[in-house]
């Protein structure tokens, strides 16, 4: 092995372990696994704040140099053709959609607070002037086709008729933009002549208008609708423009020109790159040195200063890559890499130094919804469980590690054993048993014959039990099934409900079991004989949730009305009544407080205790831990967290949480 050799492994060994794995947290201390689907990434003005829309229209503000989410800004543009742009100063940011109906707001990162509105609206790719004095936009409807100036400074606003410019350049006096002038008469596929175009910002006049050389260069298909021409940027004498093209045969493809604004000479061409998904996203750094080449089917970064001797991306990123987000001081990148394949669940936000252009750091973050989760005994391990597949995660920082599939399709819930040494998965009528720590898969439990969902529970007495019904329609077989999980069989059928059975407990002892139902009601059975002890018919809807108190006398259950009911497990008489609760609602394994949705009750007290997020609402997913250590709460947007209880949740009130607007 030459000495040679042995430095490259020496410093690519220096490279991956120095990156250092992270995670993004509140100020409170919980962590945040997932913001739901992500549509466009950026930063701050000043760099402090890494800004995250996610298809929800929220704006998540976090601490670049802390990883802290520190405040969630709430918007009305939900869309996933929502993207955003942020002005060079003055911490304000565009949202705007890409299809119809055209919207966009103008939001001050500062207050949260909405500052402009507008309808019919196109915006360029880049709005802002380079010193974010200046914003514009175009105006088209049936009755209408201008640009609007607006001045961020005074609030002043001049209109135009439609001037089809790019950018602002430095100086604020011209607009720019490259313009295709004549179509090839031999072929009205091919433009002929191609001008970089300058307006007065002051009448909208066409101040000069320089053509550019050699647009053809590097494709046949270049003309009529099928092209476009973008400026970028205007570093000293230079233009940096994207020309786009659509190909018969290969689909949209974007490259990258650098003309010479004097002459319009052509100074550099890169090599042309496919498109995958019909809109790329292009970023230049502050300083005009990088070109960053987002939504394609290789991210790239360009070292503008190399165009002279060099044809190829500088960097070319992950081929599951897609987001790219610049730092303000040129400093670093941050982008989106999801893992295998880009229709995977989890992603990296990587973060790459552009001098060294090694990654720096990871952050592990969920992409899509799930339908449940379950913690491990000790807690060193979370799943979180797709209709398909599910996810397992390491609690410590908390981070992705492995997905494990499976062919069978449906609904249902999953638990570990006591012991931790297995884990049970339901999935419509069948539950799946695997070994926790190969992750093998052990055997299969039918659960019913025609429902398609399956809820799983385990007594500490290896003996297990099954609940079936169905999503969303009436169930079929409705009924329990009690499995001895050290032989594999089947025990016996707890049958009487008439309806999907949503959820089923073992008392502390194990001697008993209690069953929700969507027939309104709830019912407490001898698991030794199978025969009923008790029924609650206090609910007005469908029983969504009932678990034993650890004195294994009392019952708390909750229903589709928003109620919940402690009632003695013998008698079936109500001790105690919660009006207007959220869901899910899960009963602390210590009896001491129920968790509705993001409210914490004192159950002694009846009384609300703590709201997180100090937002009162339901939530999609909410679990619990074995020993009530840790909280998973997911929202239906996707925010995802994991609480330390103790910590986090039952802690002085003096502690605030991050902001929301």
């Amino acid at each position: 092995m030459t000495i040679i050799t042995l430095y490259l492994i020496q410093v690519l060994f220096m490279n991956i372990h120095s990156i250092i794995q992270s995670s993004i947290h509140t100020p409170n201390g919980e962590s945040v696994i997932s913001f739901g689907n992500i549509n466009d990434m950026s930063y701050s003005s000043d760099g402090r704040y890494f800004i995250l829309l996610d298809s929800g229209g929220n704006l998540d503000l976090i601490k670049a140099d802390t990883n802290s989410l520190e405040k969630i800004i709430e918007t009305d543009l939900a869309s996933f053709s929502t993207r955003i742009k942020t002005s060079p100063s003055g911490f304000k940011v565009l949202l705007y959609k890409l299809d119809y109906p055209w919207q966009g707001q103008l939001i001050d990162l500062k207050t949260g607070n909405q500052l402009q509105e507008f309808e019919d609206a196109v915006f360029p790719n880049h709005p802002f002037s380079e010193d974010g004095n200046y914003f514009f936009y175009h105006r088209y409807n049936s009755a209408t086709n201008q640009t609007h100036l607006l001045n961020l400074k005074t609030d002043e606003e001049k209109i135009f008729p439609r001037i089809n410019a790019q950018l602002i350049d430095s100086s604020n006096a011209y607009w720019v933009g490259i313009i295709p002038d004549e179509i090839d008469p031999a072929d009205p596929y091919r433009t002929r002549s191609v001008y970089l175009n300058y307006w007065s910002t002051v009448d909208g006049s066409l101040v000069k208008s320089l053509p550019l050389q050699d647009v053809q260069y590097h494709t046949y298909d270049l003309g009529g609708s099928g092209i476009d021409f973008t400026a970028f940027g205007m570093p000293a004498s230079l233009l940096i423009g994207v020309v786009s093209d659509f190909s018969r045969w290969t689909g949209i493809r974007y490259a990258p020109y650098i003309w010479n604004t004097v002459n319009g000479e052509r100074l550099s061409h890169y090599n042309e790159f496919a498109e995958n998904e019909g809109t790329a996203q292009f970023q230049i750094s502050s300083d005009k040195r990088w070109l960053a080449v987002g939504r394609i089917s290789l991210p790239s970064l360009y070292d503008l200063t190399k165009y002279a001797n060099i044809a190829d991306p500088s960097v070319q990123l992950s081929e599951y890559a897609d987001l790219v987000t610049i730092h303000p001081q040129s400093k670093q990148i941050v982008y989106r890499e999801f893992l295998n394949s880009h229709f995977s669940q989890n992603f990296l936000l990587r973060t790459l130094d552009l001098e060294t252009q090694t990654i720096v750091q990871e952050i592990s973050l969920r992409h899509m919804p799930f339908q449940d989760a379950s913690f491990s005994p000790q807690g060193y391990t979370f799943i979180l469980d797709n209709e398909t597949d599910f996810d397992i995660w390491e609690m410590a920082i908390p981070w992705y590690r492995q997905k494990i599939d499976n062919e069978l399709r449906g609904y249902g819930t999953n638990q570990f054993t006591t012991d931790g040494r297995f884990f049970l998965r339901g999935l419509g009528t069948t539950v799946v048993m695997y070994d926790t720590q190969s992750w093998a898969e052990l055997g299969k439990f039918q659960s019913s014959t025609q429902d398609n969902r399956c809820f799983v529970n385990i007594s500490r007495q290896n003996i297990f039990l099954t609940a079936s019904g169905r999503v969303l329609e009436t169930g079929l077989d409705n009924l329990i099934r009690l499995w001895n999980l050290d032989t594999n069989s089947m025990i016996r059928d707890l049958r009487g409900h008439t309806d999907s059975v949503w959820y089923a407990d073992f008392s502390p002892d194990g001697r008993r079991i209690v069953s929700a139902s969507r027939d309104g009601t709830a019912k407490v059975w001898d698991a030794e004989t199978g025969a009923m002890v008790s029924e609650f018919v206090g609910h007005a809807t469908g029983v969504v949730y009932a678990r034993f108190f650890p004195d294994g006398r009392r019952v708390l259950s909750a229903d589709n009305d928003h109620r919940a009911y402690i009632w003695d497990s013998q008698t079936a008489r109500i001790e105690q009544t919660f009006e207007f609760i959220h869901l899910p609602a899960r009963l602390s394994p210590d009896g001491h407080y129920l968790f509705a949705g993001t409210e914490v009750w004192d159950i002694a007290a009846g009384q609300i205790i703590k709201i997180l997020d100090g937002e009162a609402k339901d939530l999609q997913c909410l679990a619990l831990s074995p020993d009530g250590s840790l909280l998973l709460t997911s929202e239906s947007e996707g925010l995802t967290k994991v609480w330390k209880v103790r910590e986090h949740i039952l802690k002085p009130a003096e502690i605030e949480d991050f902001e929301m607007y």
